[in-house]
């Protein structure tokens, strides 16, 4: 059987304690935790029933009920049985009255509450697959990021980068446009659909100098207050190494009058996508983020 155990520590270091199963084997072990629960039940049940009875044993001279009594904790073989015979017994010696039978009352009332206890539990057992809702820990050894490649490995690189796109323009389509049918399309593979948005400014200032930006007033800036690495982003990992981050995005149109030169003079139709780092010029630069700039490519005829 192969079993990962992990911790869940959104749930903690003791309830999120987790065994992840495929299908099959997590069936079987819901079925055998049903089979050990009964089997719990009836052990239990025997234990008590030796319990009470060394409690009610007593050397002196008793009556005949105390009698059937002893008789029925030695030999009832399940709490459904005991609580059968123990009421047949209630009935047939209900007129001594209510103090001579308090103690054969408090015995039916404590098989009441086992029972109940039992069924609750067997109910319970078939949750242990889904009281955490869909979550599932996963872990692998190929996570990380892809590193730049060589001048031979460019084709491959940018037919994955090509397809990374794609799949994310084909999940922003189905999951986040308003007429987009959930029960068809797979849009769960996020701990939360969207991150917060905190803040939305659409008369901010400019990010850069004034002068290259197209307005100082009208441009975007969106907030996120701090998103929680493990509420949001998915990283199950410990109290102490959990870390909430702010981000802000703000986002300008630039000017383009006097900062445009001609560098190629072809086309970059079926050419793959050019990308990498750049020194912005003075006005651009900032110390307190990361600089990104988004522009189209004119083609000339």
């Amino acid at each position: 059987m192969n079993a990962n155990y992990r911790t869940n520590w959104s749930r903690g270091p003791v309830l999120g304690s987790t065994l992840t199963l495929n299908r099959e084997h997590g069936n079987y072990v819901i079925a055998q935790t049903a089979f050990f629960i009964a089997f719990i039940a009836t052990r239990f049940w025997r234990i008590s029933c030796f319990i009470f009875h060394r409690c009610f044993s007593n050397p002196a001279s008793a009556d005949t009920m105390h009698h059937q009594r002893q008789i029925i904790l030695c030999n009832s073989s399940s709490p459904g049985s005991g609580l059968v015979s123990l009421s047949i017994l209630l009935c047939s010696w209900r007129h001594l009255g209510l103090q001579r039978l308090y103690g054969l009352t408090l015995l039916i009332l404590f098989v009441v509450l086992c029972i109940s206890g039992f069924v609750v539990a067997g109910s319970a057992s078939s949750r242990i697959s889904t009281d955490v809702r869909n979550e599932v820990l996963l872990r692998t050894d190929h996570c990380g990021f892809v590193r730049s490649p060589v001048k031979a490995e460019s084709s491959l690189f940018n037919s994955l980068f090509s397809q990374k796109i794609s799949t994310a323009i084909n999940y922003v389509e189905q999951c986040y446009s308003s007429s987009r049918i959930s029960a068809m399309v797979e849009c769960e593979g996020f701990v939360v659909p969207k991150l917060p948005t905190a803040i939305t400014n659409n008369t901010a200032s400019c990010p850069f100098q004034s002068n290259i930006c197209r307005s100082n007033g009208s441009n975007v800036m969106l907030d996120s207050g701090y998103i929680d690495s493990r509420e949001h982003l998915g990283l199950n990992s410990p109290n102490s190494q959990r870390f909430q981050q702010r981000e802000v995005l703000h986002c300008a149109p630039l000017r383009t009058e006097g900062y445009e030169r001609n560098l190629m003079s072809w086309t970059f139709q079926n050419k793959p996508k050019m990308s990498g780092t750049f020194m912005p010029r003075k006005e651009l630069q900032r110390t307190d983020g990361d600089i990104e700039i988004i522009f189209s490519v004119r083609q000339w005829s």
